[in-house]
Formats: structure tokens, sequence, C-alpha cells
């Protein structure tokens, strides 16, 4: 709901700082709004992962926000891609 959406954008802006520049792993990505609010305050990287088919959607919003080159969508347990991913998060 829109309070839950601007408390999240609240704080990732806060921390935009900590943020800009880094590699972010959001895990139970959903339909990637985190994901979202992280790559728009500029983080390098984002990996959403999500186990449930919610990622195929995922991957479609963020398609239609044109940043499918920041945000790279895995459908799956993240133990399963865990050897893909890089070692540096900020969480």
């Amino acid at each position: 709901d829109n309070v839950w959406i601007k408390a999240y954008k609240t704080a990732i802006e806060h921390h935009q700082q900590q943020i800009a520049g880094k590699i972010v792993l959001d895990v139970g990505c959903g339909i990637g709004l985190l994901s979202i609010l992280c790559a728009q305050a500029g983080a390098s990287k984002v990996y959403a992962i999500d186990a449930s088919n919610i990622a195929r959607e995922a991957k479609h919003v963020v398609k239609a926000n044109n940043l499918s080159d920041i945000i790279t969508v895995l459908h799956g347990r993240v133990e399963v891609h865990y050897s893909a991913l890089p070692n540096m998060f900020y969480i």
C-alpha cells in the first residue's frame, strides 16, 4: 500500500549515499519495488531474487521501468543462485 511504499522510498533516499555505486541483493523481491528504488538511488547493480513465480512479473516490471541493465531478476532459491552472485553486497 502507499504508506509502506512511501516509507521504503524515504528510507532508501535517506541512505542514497550508502547505496550509490554499490551492488544490492534483494532476496524475496516480489514484484521488484525495492530493487527499482535501489537502482533509482544509484546502485551500480541489483540482483533481485524470488523463489515464487512472482519473479516472472518482476522481470516485466523491471523492463517496463527501463532498468534491465542494472537489475537482474533471478527466479529460484537464493541458495541455487548463490555461486553466480558477486561476493559483496550493501544490505
